[in-house]
């Protein structure tokens, strides 16, 4: 997947630009974004854990096979549909903040006091440092998710052309493949929103 889902987020809370009331408020904006990707996240978490039970009942469910196939692919456009939403989110994210470290630095040159000059220059280095871990995090995530989607688009392609329980049966090392990865793609979102929230307090001024 090309996981790396924020382009409306950020639309309603620019980084730079528009009519801020006061310099500091451009931070304010930068925390709002990275929360608001964090909620994007925990959606997109919720979806997967939708996911792996409708997976998991694939070959172990009750009920009539059609009906949990249909659940299965349900699920599997949801989780889509919030990836697609987090990719949106994390690359506009990645640019806009871009915007806003420039705008920093340019705050910077404007100080004489070179004590004060270094304190806000360390800060911003420190933001920096932190917003490049999110990144790597968003790329650990991106690797771990790719091969969970694609095998699950597999299955539902799969069984969509022969829908019966001797199928189920033949395609269940790729359920027992994408059931694990899904589990690690799971760990590695959750990493990566507990990123995003901690990030997003830490530049808050509340």
């Amino acid at each position: 997947m090309r996981f790396v889902l924020l382009l409306g987020v950020l639309t309603l809370v620019p980084f730079v630009g528009g009519c801020a009331s006061a310099p500091y408020s451009k931070g304010e904006s930068a925390s709002a974004g990275l929360s608001a990707v964090a909620n994007t996240l925990e959606q997109a978490d919720k979806s997967l854990a939708a996911c792996t039970a409708a997976l998991a009942d694939l070959p172990a469910g009750q009920g009539d096979l059609k009906q949990r196939y249909d659940l299965f692919v349900a699920a599997v456009d949801r989780l889509a549909s919030d990836a697609k939403r987090v990719r949106g989110e994390a690359d506009a994210m990645k640019a806009e903040s871009e915007s806003y470290f420039k705008w920093w630095e340019q705050q910077i040159a404007t100080i004489s006091n070179e004590d004060l000059k270094n304190a806000s220059a360390q800060r911003r280095q420190a933001i920096r440092k932190d917003f490049a871990e999110v990144d790597a995090s968003f790329q650990d995530l991106r690797t771990k998710f790719t091969p969970y989607m694609n095998d699950l688009r597999d299955l539902q392609t799969a069984l969509g052309t022969s829908l019966t329980p001797a199928m189920v049966t033949s395609v269940q090392p790729t359920i027992a493949r994408a059931t694990k990865s899904g589990v690690e793609a799971r760990s590695a979102l959750n990493k990566l929103m507990a990123k995003y929230r901690a990030l997003g307090l830490s530049m808050s001024a509340n």
